[in-house]
């Protein structure tokens, strides 16, 4: 809330997504390489989850860490991504997260998008 208060724009988020890629291309390296079904079958949703929901979780814990090689890599590249991203400047105009999944149906009564609009205007000062 701060960056967007002070510079209209938040950078972390679009740091972030970089992250989950590098970590999900490590893991389903990982799945794709490995002969054995115990490890495919726990890389293979870690990278999914790590894609779709930004939850990289069980990749890194999971997947990467054992190996240690891909987790160097999903970090190295990470690196290499999140420093393309800052020196190209993006940044997101609103609140956002890593998650690729949206809900389906709107909260009865609630519509958080429109909410934090006009949070985020009223802060910046526009109109709320």
């Amino acid at each position: 809330m701060n960056n967007i208060a002070q510079y209209g724009r938040d950078t972390l988020f679009t740091i972030t997504g970089p992250n989950n890629f590098a970590q999900a291309g490590a893991t389903l390296g990982v799945f794709l390489k490995s002969k054995n079904k115990k490890v495919r079958d726990i890389a293979g949703p870690a990278a999914l989850s790590a894609t779709l929901a930004g939850i990289t979780e069980p990749a890194i814990y999971g997947v990467t860490l054992k190996y240690k090689k891909p987790f160097f890599i999903g970090a190295f590249f990470s690196g290499i991504a999140g420093a393309i991203t800052a020196a190209a400047g993006a940044g997101a105009p609103a609140l956002i997260g890593t998650s690729r999944i949206r809900r389906g149906r709107k909260q009865k009564g609630r519509n958080h998008c429109r909410a934090c609009q006009r949070k985020n205007n009223s802060i910046v000062g526009g109109k709320g």
